[in-house]
């Protein structure tokens, strides 16, 4: 909260009524939509609400330590009790945070010692190698394999250069090509086309690694997947980092591979931009491509409403 500028007073009005006592609290006394619904069969001081109210009064208390530096202060937030961070207290007053509304309030309540030891022993006994995993495999459960890979991709977009090879480590569902093919081809969508190039020698490294063979056919899938995830603003930068990395032919390959997903109009923003960027010959040649591979399919020109039937519709109005 404090990274967006959230202060005490507005995080306990957004959380307002959350430590109200135990069997106070009912939709006809407060707002039926309110957080105060959240643990409200527990102790005030037990309630996940009133302990991040109460962990983040001693942040913005550590950010006034700092003469009001909020990165110092979130960092020596994050670094005490020798590292570990915040950790619940033993005992709480509510009254002490401005918090509370009746005599248990103005005493101090056990808290750590009721809500259970911090480790399990089972967790204790797995190395963090052994943890990692295990996260790794809750999340492609909850997510499917699309939206894991999907997730691999954005936590290789903010793993710094160098350090792909150590973030897919606990990684599951990656033991075949394919499936980093599809993961390379979204990191690298969600990163500036200008970093491609060096991205791409540190995937090479890490298809050796896992003891296979990047072809050409698998960097111009990666190329055509990035291009498809590329923003907007970025499409013209994409083609051109794409004809960079690739050779002539396999460049006109990854584009084709890219029309064959969209819409084939001329007016399709993406074949726009390739027109302008590779000149009407070339973009000629990849449109008789696929006319070739599925001639059945419509070419026209369209406009952006459709009204067949009498009913009207968007034709990918916001591409």
């Amino acid at each position: 909260m404090a990274l967006y500028g959230i202060s005490c007073d507005d995080a306990f009005h957004v959380l307002k009524d959350c430590d109200l006592p135990l069997g106070v609290a009912s939709p006809n006394r407060n707002n039926p939509k309110g957080f105060w619904r959240v643990d409200k069969d527990k102790a005030p001081e037990l309630r996940h609400t009133v302990l991040t109210l109460v962990a983040f009064h001693d942040l913005e208390e550590k950010i006034r330590e700092c003469d009001g530096d909020r990165d110092k202060g979130i960092k020596a937030f994050l670094n005490q009790n020798d590292g570990e961070g915040w950790m619940l207290p033993e005992t709480l007053r509510l009254a002490d945070y401005g918090l509370g509304h009746d005599d248990r309030a103005r005493e101090h309540q056990p808290v750590a010692g009721r809500l259970g030891p911090r480790f399990y022993d089972w967790q204790l006994a797995q190395s963090p190698e052994e943890s990692w995993r295990e996260c790794h495999l809750h999340a492609r459960n909850l997510l499917g394999q699309e939206g894991y890979f999907n997730l691999l991709g954005e936590v290789l977009r903010d793993t710094a250069l160098g350090g792909w090879r150590d973030a897919l480590k606990p990684a599951c569902d990656l033991e075949k090509k394919e499936s980093l093919v599809r993961v390379f081809s979204v990191a690298l969508g969600f990163l500036s086309p200008e970093a491609w190039k060096n991205r791409l020698e540190q995937m090479m490294a890490i298809f050796q690694n896992r003891g296979f063979t990047c072809e050409p056919a698998d960097t111009i899938q990666i190329i055509a997947g990035a291009l498809k995830r590329v923003p907007k603003e970025n499409r013209s930068e994409g083609v051109t980092a794409a004809g960079g990395i690739l050779g002539e032919t396999d460049f006109i390959t990854a584009l084709e591979h890219l029309l064959a997903a969209v819409p084939r109009r001329a007016d399709h923003p993406w074949h726009q931009i390739i027109r302008k960027q590779i000149g009407e010959a070339a973009y000629r040649i990849i449109w008789a491509g696929l006319e070739m591979a599925s001639p059945n399919r419509a070419a026209e020109t369209q406009a952006p409403y459709s009204t067949e039937k009498g009913k009207m519709s968007q034709r990918d109005l916001f591409e």
